[in-house]
């Protein structure tokens, strides 16, 4: 507690100097930020199996960031340069609206954390904490916008998932107006792994499990493509994590290798996207069922970590999205998202298909105030037979 109080009063107190601090206020900088709460009641079973008891739970309680991606305030400034360059940075921490803890860990600036340096419309160089090009080029093609919950893309498709990798450099290039392309590494993404041990269980790794060397850090190598023109968007990520040397169960991977691709496109009655991938050698950034519930019983892809290691562990997804505005304020979405197992994963009993349907009901109340209502239900979570996640909730998000 009081080492939360400590970080809470350091970064007010960071805030203040930047306000006060007159070469600060030569910047373009800006204070921002959204919060998002509401209420969600849930259901959740699974059979039993001869390693596990079944799972068989409901919850009703208050939520946080189910539909926006997380609540969060955060920093942002620019400063232009000579010749058409400019430097940025971004300062973002996530909130949990519900109870004021810090998300991601507990960091204080763990959505993100980068210096840029940008020449407009030729390029632009990141360094730091920072989301992963696939999530960055996809957020905008999920009607739920990368929501923590089932509803979200990343459910079946978790590279695109909002996952975040430390001592990120990621250069984006603009070729043509409307296109980038990027490509990233991640010299340690300080990330706790899954990895799975000669007996077939896997053994969890925390983020500092890893040593001096290069090569003993958990790396990921991304790439990605994002064009918008119109109505028109198309965009497609790769990433492919390598294992540090010397892991907990003494085995070598190939490592987890995911890609997507897909496209959005606007007719104004309504919006539709359309995505495919495919996961190889086990899975990136495994999504919490129903409003993100911690404790449900239900696994995710990646168990208790954020990336699962496991040869063999193959998957194919597809994700359908539509929007439809109606009115003057109003908006219904929905989704219909499967995983499906490939490779050995076919031969096992325990897995099936994954299949979520999410629907959502949006009253833009003011130009910062937005209400909302949702349902969702998903079979197979996880590609685990008869796991089944059911939701529905409401609740408010206001931006600043």
């Amino acid at each position: 507690m009081d080492l939360t109080r400590s970080k809470i009063r350091a970064a007010a107190l960071g805030v203040a100097a930047l306000l006060v601090n007159p070469q600060a206020l030569a910047l373009d900088m800006v204070l921002y930020g959204i919060v998002d709460t509401g209420m969600s009641a849930g259901h959740v079973r699974q059979h039993a199996t001869t390693s596990s008891p079944a799972p068989n739970g409901s919850t009703f309680g208050m939520t946080t960031g189910v539909l926006v991606g997380g609540s969060r305030w955060g920093l942002r400034g620019k400063e232009h340069l000579p010749d058409g360059w400019q430097t940025s940075f971004v300062l973002e921490s996530g909130v949990n609206t519900t109870n004021g803890e810090f998300e991601q860990g507990g960091l204080g600036f763990g959505r993100q954390a980068t210096l840029s340096l940008e020449r407009l419309d030729l390029l632009k160089l990141d360094l730091g904490l920072q989301m992963n090009l696939a999530s960055r080029y996809f957020l905008g093609m999920d009607p739920f916008h990368g929501g923590t919950s089932q509803l979200a893309l990343g459910t079946s498709l978790g590279n695109a998932n909002v996952i975040r990798y430390a001592n990120l450099l990621q250069l984006q290039l603009m070729p043509v107006q409307g296109m980038r392309v990027g490509v990233s590494y991640s010299f340690d993404a300080r990330l706790a792994a899954a990895y799975q041990g000669s007996d077939g269980a896997l053994v969890l790794a925390g983020s500092n499990d890893t040593g001096f060397g290069s090569g003993q850090k958990l790396r990921v190598v991304s790439a990605g493509l994002h064009y918008a023109r119109g109505p028109l968007q198309i965009a497609a990520g790769f990433d492919k994590a390598m294992t540090p040397a010397g892991t907990v169960t003494g085995l070598s991977y190939k490592g987890p290798t995911a890609w997507l691709a897909g496209a959005r496109y606007d007719f104004k009655v309504a919006a539709f996207s359309v995505i495919i991938g495919q996961s190889f050698n086990g899975a990136f950034d495994g999504q919490l069922p129903g409003a993100a519930w911690p404790d449900s019983g239900l696994n995710t892809t990646t168990p208790g970590s954020s990336i699962r290691f496991q040869d063999g562990y193959d998957s194919r997804s597809a994700f359908l999205g539509v929007t439809i505005p109606f009115g003057h304020q109003w908006s219904a979405v929905g989704s219909w998202q499967a995983m499906q197992p490939r490779g050995p994963l076919t031969a096992q009993p325990t897995s099936a298909t994954q299949q979520v349907l999410s629907l959502a009901l949006l009253n833009q109340i003011s130009p910062r105030l937005t209400a909302y209502v949702y349902a969702s239900g998903a079979n197979n979570y996880a590609m685990v037979s008869s796991a089944r996640s059911q939701v529905i909730g409401a609740g408010l998000a206001l931006t600043f």
